[in-house]
């Protein structure tokens, strides 16, 4: 298992998709012009859980009904991977679920 910079485990044997997540986080907390660089982290591992869930973010900062759609699409298929997933990883993909079903108070608590 491999964690990301800030020390948390990622549910991947993959550098390459933790390269991405500490990219897409980096991107978000800065307020950079490449978050779709969590595309990558897909790209190199399709079945790490918190990276599609972040997929899903990336739609959702972005808007408007298409984005949802998008966003669900990938919600799926991280819920689809949740029995390897860690503790944490779980409660980012509830979380982000939470958001796409506009329940932020859910959101917030499983943040």
């Amino acid at each position: 298992m491999v964690k990301d910079l800030s020390g948390l485990e990622i549910t991947s044997d993959s550098s390459a998709v933790v390269d991405a997540i500490n990219s897409f986080v980096d991107q978000l907390l800065s307020v950079g012009n490449d978050a779709q660089v969590i595309f990558k982290g897909i790209e190199a591992d399709p079945a790490c859980a918190i990276a599609n869930a972040q997929v899903a973010a990336f739609y959702l900062f972005a808007g408007g009904s298409v984005a949802l759609t998008q966003a669900k699409l990938y919600l799926n298929v991280a819920k689809s991977y949740l029995k390897t997933a860690n503790a944490r990883e779980k409660l980012y993909v509830a979380a982000i679920e939470a958001w796409a079903n506009r329940d932020i108070a859910q959101a917030i608590a499983s943040w």
